[in-house]
């Protein structure tokens, strides 16, 4: 009973932002000593995952234009220094900036040169644990959105996962504007935001969005694929 229990308990799973390894990093966040910090948080969260065994890290690589040639090595590095945790990758095609010496992160810009390196990095993700599937699932969707710049399937943000700010402010998904509620408003309890009149009438604004394909909303929608599509095929009630 008491191993039962433990399994029961949900896993807390922390991503640290690596976009280059040493100097690198720090040029493209333009965060001096910022890969050092990097770095020392994973050591950190390493000491506290022998203590609590639910506890897992990971790194979130975001590939962009301006640090292709470096993906292979970046994946290999987050593969070999995580704690239980795959790496997640976040395509950058909004064209913004990274840092302030405007550095052009679009990979639309680089056509058939971006999808290439997708399909390469593919290759070489490994296939080691159950959650490696996700992660080769979605880099599989990554050059057919990069070509087209719509995301494979409706997202389902708001419906299979929430972001929730720093300051308890409740959004459907980090990419939309519009504040659902305020998490303390309600006690914390989401369920009851959820069931507000005015929350409801919100998700009615974007019922197929299709507008971004990042892994907060990639990796759930892909999850709940498989049970949308049972419901339409009268698989499930």
């Amino acid at each position: 009973a008491g191993y039962l229990a433990r399994q029961a308990r949900p896993q807390t799973s922390v991503t640290l932002s690596l976009d280059g390894l040493g100097a690198d990093h720090d040029r493209l966040r333009g965060v001096p000593g910022g890969f050092a910090s990097v770095m020392e948080s994973a050591a950190r969260l390493r000491r506290l995952r022998e203590r609590y065994p639910q506890l897992a890290f990971g790194f979130q690589i975001t590939l962009s234009a301006a640090n292709l040639e470096h993906w292979p090595a970046l994946s290999l590095f987050a593969h070999r220094h995580a704690g239980g945790l795959s790496p997640v990758f976040s395509p950058a095609v909004d064209g913004g900036l990274v840092a302030a010496n405007s550095l052009r992160v679009d990979l639309r810009r680089l056509g058939d040169q971006s999808t290439s390196a997708l399909s390469q990095l593919l290759d070489a993700a490994p296939l080691r644990v159950a959650e490696d599937l996700v992660t080769r699932r979605f880099l599989g969707t990554l050059p057919g959105y990069v070509r087209s710049g719509e995301a494979p399937w409706p997202c389902a943000g708001g419906y299979a996962s929430l972001t929730i700010e720093p300051d308890g402010r409740v959004r459907r998904c980090d990419s939309l504007d519009e504040v659902l509620g305020d998490s303390a408003d309600v006690g914390d309890d989401l369920a009851a935001l959820l069931r507000d009149p005015a929350v409801i009438a919100a998700f009615v604004e974007h019922p197929d969005c299709r507008r971004c394909w990042t892994p907060c909303q990639a990796y759930p929608t892909m999850l709940l694929r498989p049970f949308v599509s049972a419901a339409r095929w009268g698989i499930l009630p």
